[in-house]
């Protein structure tokens, strides 16, 4: 069973991701795409927010080559997509439909991915949604180091708590102390764990 809010990783994914990377590398870019540390799933340092990086000018001449439009609106890994469901099957990736488990997290987290032709599209638009979501959520509870959360994505410790509660006794979630927060969202705890900011709860002082 997939876990809540959480991406699995299928091959063509795994393509795709290899494929913007190729991308990001091959292009010559401004220093603000930071082209060392990037990775589509979050670089290395966390700092690349997707949904703001525009497309560069090598991808809108592609682009115009293959009769596709670029809108104002458009983001270098939606771009990127665009062509490559144009170019795919010709290299031996086809695109292939948006996939039901998209559809599953596109509702939960209430994403528009009804303009996805294909799965490509749907992974980039989802990806890049979820990681506004996680910058929101930072901003929303005002996150900063020191700060104690509670994570709603912990699966170990929700299954103890439905035994707990069955048995009448209190149950809490496991909290985490906040060592830092990255410009993407995601938070790094006081034990080296790592989590999105959208399933966090910050707990104030005196919370029961």
């Amino acid at each position: 069973m997939p876990e809540k809010g959480r991406i699995h990783w299928r091959s063509s994914d795994l393509f795709f991701c290899s494929f913007l990377n190729w991308m990001m590398k091959k292009i010559r870019m401004s220093n603000e795409y930071r082209i060392c540390e990037v990775a589509f799933w979050g670089d290395r340092k966390h700092q690349t927010i997707w949904g703001r990086v525009k497309p560069t000018p090598e991808q809108i001449a592609m682009a115009s080559l293959l009769g596709l439009q670029v809108n104002p609106d458009d983001t270098f890994s939606r771009v990127a997509a665009a062509i490559l469901e144009k170019v795919g099957g010709a290299i031996g990736y086809p695109p292939r439909n948006v996939t039901a488990r998209q559809h599953e997290l596109a509702e939960e987290w209430d994403i528009d991915i009804s303009d996805c032709k294909s799965s490509w599209a749907a992974f980039v638009k989802i990806q890049e949604a979820l990681q506004l979501c996680d910058i929101a959520a930072v901003e929303r509870m005002q996150l900063q180091t020191g700060d104690t959360v509670v994570n709603s994505a912990d699966s170990f410790d929700e299954e103890i708590g439905s035994l707990l509660d069955r048995a009448n006794e209190s149950f809490r979630l496991r909290e985490y102390v906040v060592s830092s927060v990255s410009p993407d969202g995601h938070v790094t705890f006081d034990d080296g764990t790592r989590a999105p900011a959208r399933h966090l709860a910050k707990q104030e002082d005196g919370a029961p």
